[in-house]
């Protein structure tokens, strides 16, 4: 059976993939050349599967058909192993909102010396925002190694997608949307993935209000309406949930906020779903209710202004 994945010509899949294979591969006690033979040399792939290399899509669709491995359960099983690592990211931005320094500290010192690239990668993270936290001058306060890392990195998993989300607030205007093409590649490519991760439908909903939030900040208006009719077919192909429903609801009627003839309906329709997205959700609730504020009073001075 030939096993066809959807991503663009001429990407590259994440090298962490390659540890991955190598466990698969060996429960299915198929030898390494079996695998590689015809596809890749001896030395590429036995530096793929250590983790050390990254591979163009194509070349890993073929040693997916040698194992007989379907690119969803492959996703399924990678995205499993690399839980920890997914872990410490999570613990990484709670540490930073909940301005504990001590734990970036900690979770530095335990990193840094990992075998694990993409563990030593975090444990920079967890640095520099300790020393955004501490406001330290003296230190490197740049964030291009990790743009540096989202660029390098074609086809994205989980792990760069939620790395995006949680700092796309600081992330410039033109590199925001191109990172944010990758990530809905990722969560459009990912049915198998959203079946059984409970976290999908939530992350998905994450990316697309921080992205329209943001866009609607810069004025970007047409941007932020593509956004949310490419968020509208996106949860066609997925399984939603109710987070997933408000937050598309939600996101429709912000937009609005900026049309003077349907304002004053978005604003009985926000308050609505504000109201019940404190069942749902009292974090979410916080999050939609200070952006109804902020979003409100940024479209007051413009409606007056057009009346005059």
């Amino acid at each position: 059976m030939i096993w066809v994945i959807n991503y663009p010509k001429n990407t590259e899949v994440h090298q962490l993939i390659g540890l991955t294979f190598r466990k698969i591969r060996m429960q299915k006690n198929i030898s390494q050349k079996e695998v590689y033979t015809g596809i890749v040399s001896r030395s590429f792939f036995q530096k793929f599967e250590k983790g050390l290399h990254s591979i163009s899509v194509e070349k890993f669709q073929e040693l997916l058909n040698r194992i007989n491995v379907s690119y969803d359960e492959f996703m399924y099983k990678h995205h499993g192993k690399l839980f920890t690592t997914d872990d410490f990211l999570v613990t990484i931005f709670n540490a930073y909102w909940n301005q504990d320094p001590h734990s970036l500290t900690n979770l530095h010192n335990k990193l840094r010396f990992s075998s694990n690239q993409t563990e030593v990668f975090l444990s920079r993270v967890a640095l520099l925002f300790k020393l955004i936290l501490s406001k330290e001058s003296d230190g490197d306060l740049s964030f291009d190694f990790i743009f540096n890392y989202l660029d390098r990195i074609s086809s994205w998993t989980f792990f760069e997608t939620k790395l995006f989300n949680n700092i796309m607030s600081i992330v410039p205007s033109k590199k925001r949307n191109q990172y944010f093409k990758k990530a809905q590649f990722f969560f459009d490519n990912s049915k198998g993935l959203a079946a059984v991760n409970s976290e999908f439908a939530n992350w998905h909903s994450h990316l697309y209000v921080n992205f329209i939030h943001l866009t609607l900040e810069e004025k970007e208006l047409n941007r932020a309406k593509i956004a949310i009719e490419d968020m509208r077919i996106s949860r066609q192909n997925l399984y939603t949930s109710e987070r997933n429903e408000l937050a598309y609801l939600f996101l429709k009627n912000l937009i609005r906020l900026y049309d003077k003839e349907e304002r004053d309906q978005a604003i009985e329709a926000l308050k609505k779903i504000t109201d019940l997205s404190q069942i749902v959700n009292k974090l979410n609730n916080e999050t939609y209710s200070k952006l109804v504020t902020t979003h409100q009073e940024k479209t007051e001075p413009l409606h007056a202004k057009s009346e005059n």
